[in-house]
């Protein structure tokens, strides 16, 4: 066979070799990005953005699945020309709502309305203040379980929106996530910018979350008290949803003169015969 003809061959193999590879491997996951300038300054989040990347897909500010995060702070649209990472707006998170306030360092939670596998986002202070602020960001999965949390990373004073926060995980498990800076930084001013998720390659998984406005309550014995419960759907969920409260068998801390009703549950019925006695040896019976 002549060298040319050889040649020409061993090309056409190895640019055929590289097709059907090429086809072999995965779809690379598309990406959405919210850079938050389609919306007027001083808007506060809820669920503007709910429909990016398709209907019920994109992401609601509030609380987390199970109801992590209290009390609950909503980004607010804030100008920030100059500072911002892309265009000319960012979000301050530095504002909360609902319960007390006081004393509380920025935080961000939100919740997708399909799981992922990759959440970043761009973090800064925008304004001056004396040291630099620590932030860390968290995921966590429809149930409320914490999935993935990266180091944490420093916002240098007057660096802008552009240090990464970003999380990721082996399988579309990300449903929430939540930013939150040290408690020394409370009365930091921080601002988020381009919130970037990816959108799963293949359909999303049909889920729910549950999420209550405290994680904690107070009732006295004998009282009862209303708690409101938010049903979120995702990845396209419908129909009814069925809850059922149950109750430990046995109570966390039972007082010692008292039997639980598990072990109550043990004892023979009053209507079963009495147990038969076994008289001494040598004993006469009456």
């Amino acid at each position: 066979m002549p060298r040319r003809e050889a040649y020409a061959r061993s090309r056409r193999l190895r640019a055929l070799t590289a097709t059907v590879a090429a086809l072999a491997l995965p779809a690379p996951a598309l990406a959405e990005t919210i850079t938050f300038d389609g919306l007027a300054a001083g808007t506060v989040l809820t669920n503007q953005y709910a429909d990016v990347g398709g209907a019920g897909q994109g992401v609601t500010f509030g609380p987390l699945p199970g109801g992590v995060a209290s009390p609950i702070y909503r980004p607010v649209i804030i100008a920030l020309p100059g500072q911002a990472h892309s265009g000319t707006q960012a979000a301050n998170i530095s504002t909360c709502q609902g319960e007390s306030c006081a004393f509380v360092p920025p935080r961000m939670t939100a919740t997708f309305g399909v799981h992922h596998t990759a959440v970043s986002v761009r973090i800064g202070q925008f304004v001056t203040p004396a040291n630099p602020a620590v932030a860390t960001m968290t995921a966590y999965d429809a149930s409320g379980a914490l999935v993935a949390t990266p180091a944490p990373v420093a916002l240098a004073p007057g660096a802008g929106i552009h240090a990464l926060l970003a999380v990721t995980t082996a399988t579309p498990t990300i449903i929430g996530i939540r930013i939150d800076l040290r408690d020394s930084d409370q009365g930091n001013l921080v601002a988020i910018d381009d919130l970037t998720f990816d959108t799963p390659v293949t359909p999303p998984v049909p889920d729910f979350t549950l999420s209550t406005p405290t994680t904690f309550v107070n009732v006295r014995q004998g009282a009862s008290l209303a708690i409101p419960i938010a049903v979120g759907r995702i990845g396209g969920s419908t129909g009814p949803v069925t809850l059922a409260l149950t109750t430990p068998c046995r109570p966390a801390s039972p007082p010692p003169s008292r039997r639980t009703r598990c072990r109550a549950a043990k004892r023979p019925s009053r209507s079963a015969p009495p147990p038969t006695r076994r008289r001494p040896a040598g004993r006469p019976s009456a």
